[in-house]
């Protein structure tokens, strides 16, 4: 597949593409692979797996990687031979090998924002969702869930605006 769609294939039936942070995960992904294989990094200046996670590892192969070739058609793919990765044109038809994390932590956000539409409408409460949804779905978390929780039986309240408190010299 191309990495595009190796990276959607990963994400629609495990985490993500693989990505290795260390020597050590850099090698459990070159003892599976046979040949050349696709991993989860995109030039956007190598600096994040498409997993959004920070990239802190690499392991390029001589020359590489191609600084000449445009950022857009820009993806690692890793090297059987050596272990080594190679910026390969992201057409390009390849292996590649998936990551599957196992053991999920619950995690809650709390998020704040001002709107000037009536919250506490059913329509704007889902169109919100979907607007939540969809950005976290472009940048990478594909298995989530969003709901509202209710506090003294409302979805949405006002916080009431905190006094400025006066300074005072010592």
């Amino acid at each position: 597949m191309t990495w595009h769609e190796a990276r959607t294939y990963c994400r629609s039936k495990y985490t993500d593409l693989a990505s290795a942070r260390n020597v050590s995960e850099n090698k459990d992904i070159r003892s599976v692979v046979t040949d050349s294989n696709w991993i989860g990094l995109h030039r956007d200046t190598w600096a994040y797996w498409s997993n959004q996670r920070p990239r802190t590892f690499t392991n390029w192969d001589e020359s590489q990687p191609n600084e000449i070739r445009q950022a857009e058609n820009s993806c690692a793919a890793v090297s059987t031979s050596a272990g080594t990765w190679w910026d390969v044109d992201c057409n390009t038809k390849n292996h590649f090998i998936c990551e599957k994390v196992y053991s999920r932590k619950k995690q809650t956000f709390k998020l704040k924002f001002r709107s000037e539409a009536d919250m506490n409408d059913a329509a704007a409460q889902q169109q919100l969702l979907e607007q939540l949804h969809a950005q976290l779905e472009k940048h990478g978390l594909s298995d989530f869930k969003l709901r509202w929780t209710q506090k003294d039986g409302q979805t949405f309240h006002k916080e009431p605006k905190k006094k400025k408190s006066e300074g005072s010299c010592g």
